[in-house]
């Protein structure tokens, strides 16, 4: 196993250590995945327990969660972001826990949890700074020196912890932010704190931000005093990713959703317990579960006839919009039916001139479909004796392509797909890279070495087309 200088290594950690013991299938990335999902679970619960004092708020809460639609929009995608969130939600968890019994065992656990929520995803840093900062600055103002000897003691901790990583990436990190810093990617400060801040009700839905303002306008001030550090956790998290100004997305404030479902829980919990209120939780409860049920299984596997129509447009809970155009709608993260990209096509048709040596299988496209990082996972739950790579080079900047006809000639299999020859100007790092790619496809359409295997029709309504080389 690889570690990039660029992702922190937490998670592809954890799936090398699963994959070791229970084999590449696929099922064992749904396993990781589902683990995450327990461990946000189960802080959550652990959070609402620790601060109301209330085991029905801390389960509504722990369920919430997962009813926020970039949550469980998230849950469907092989991304940081869900373990990232996880992990934030765990460092809270062992920061409440530490503020309560803060003795040795507490302090290692806080400082190892934190270490990881670092290790899992970047910005997952921001939601942990302030909530920690505040504590050592109240420590230092009451003059409680044991607790912030525990608070240095966990932060040693964590740097223990992350040390390793730290060394092996700085390079990388500096260049990052650097490049962040140049003017093109520079934005300005107003606008990316107006896309956070109205982002907050796209992030867990305009009808739970709603439940969220109410209960911070009449949750009494025994406990607001209690959820003081996770609100400052939210606040000081988008501060800074405000203050970065980098390449902003709604999903890096995930870490706002744990405030937002604990508040909105100890609501619709005050609700339920006034008799003439009871009916808003009741109706609250309906909606969130029917638009749970609208966005995670219409259209497919169920049809829009078996749930009221458009219910999470009427109320705003919608899961985030994404560029994916074989999706029905054009722009949705709805769920769609399985549909076939051509992996199964691609590899029947290499399987039978295979032999001892290994064969090299490059894949030009290289796009979200059409995946190098899927067939290197495929050929080796099949055992083929196939390399599969990709000459294109992720960077900031967009991809990296250079060609060698030298090189590109003794390659034993070519992927490429019609119309992705000239790709969006931002998939490339320049033009010398665009020209490049182009460079390639051209070269293996003309050359008499490279022989067409065959084409496949794909959803979006191109085609595969997969070239062998004759020559060797």
């Amino acid at each position: 196993m690889s570690v990039s200088p660029l992702y922190p290594p937490f998670v592809y950690l954890v799936y090398g250590v699963f994959k070791a013991f229970l084999g590449p299938q696929h099922w064992v990335d749904i396993l990781v995945h589902l683990t995450f999902a327990s461990i946000l679970f189960s802080s959550v619960y652990g959070l609402g327990k620790l601060i109301f004092k209330d085991q029905s708020i801390a389960l509504l809460s722990s369920l919430l969660i997962f009813a926020c639609p970039d949550v469980y929009s998230l849950a469907h995608y092989d991304m940081l972001d869900l373990p990232g969130l996880a992990m934030v939600a765990l460092a809270l968890f062992c920061f409440t826990w530490w503020q309560e019994k803060p003795f040795s065992l507490a302090n290692i656990f806080l400082g190892i949890t934190c270490a990881l929520a670092a290790l899992t995803k970047n910005n997952c840093v921001a939601f942990l700074i302030a909530p920690l900062l505040l504590s050592l600055g109240l420590s230092l103002y009451k003059r409680d020196w044991s607790q912030a000897k525990s608070l240095v003691l966990a932060g040693i901790t964590s740097l223990l912890v992350m040390l390793p990583w730290l060394i092996f990436a700085a390079r990388t990190m500096f260049e990052m932010v650097a490049m962040y810093q140049q003017k093109k990617y520079q934005h300005d400060l107003l606008s990316v704190m107006g896309y956070y801040i109205f982002g907050l009700p796209e992030l867990v839905s305009g009808f739970l931000f709603s439940i969220f303002i109410l209960a911070v306008l009449t949750c009494p001030k025994n406990l607001q005093k209690r959820m003081v550090f996770l609100f400052c956790s939210a606040v000081g998290g988008i501060s800074i990713l405000i203050l970065f100004r980098w390449n902003e997305q709604v999903r890096y404030a995930l870490p706002t959703a744990i405030p937002i479902v604990l508040y909105s829980a100890w609501s619709l919990k005050h609700f339920w317990s006034e008799p003439r209120t009871r009916f808003l939780s009741i109706a609250c409860g309906l909606i969130v579960c029917f638009a749970f049920l609208e966005n995670n299984f219409t259209p497919y596997p169920l049809t829009r006839t078996y749930l009221p129509v458009h219910l999470a447009k009427y109320f705003g809970i919608e899961p985030a919009r994404t560029d994916n155009h074989h999706a029905p709608g054009g722009t949705s993260r709805y769920p769609t039916p399985p549909a076939d990209w051509g992996y199964t096509w691609v590899l029947e048709t290499i399987k039978p001139h295979l032999n001892f040596i290994k064969q090299e299988f490059c894949v030009l496209p290289d796009s979200e479909e059409e995946s190098s990082t899927i067939y290197s996972y495929l050929v080796r739950c099949n055992n083929m004796n196939v390399h599969a790579f990709t000459p294109r080079n992720w960077t900031m900047n967009g991809d990296d392509v250079s060609f060698n006809p030298k090189t590109a000639m003794y390659v034993n299999w070519y992927l490429l797909k019609t119309g992705s020859m000239v790709s969006p100007a931002s998939r490339f790092s320049g033009k010398a890279s665009e020209d490049a790619y182009i460079h390639w496809c051209n070269f293996v359409r003309s050359s008499d070495r490279f022989k067409l295997m065959g084409s496949k029709p794909l959803p979006d309504g191109t085609q595969l087309e997969l070239y062998r080389n004759l020559s060797i």
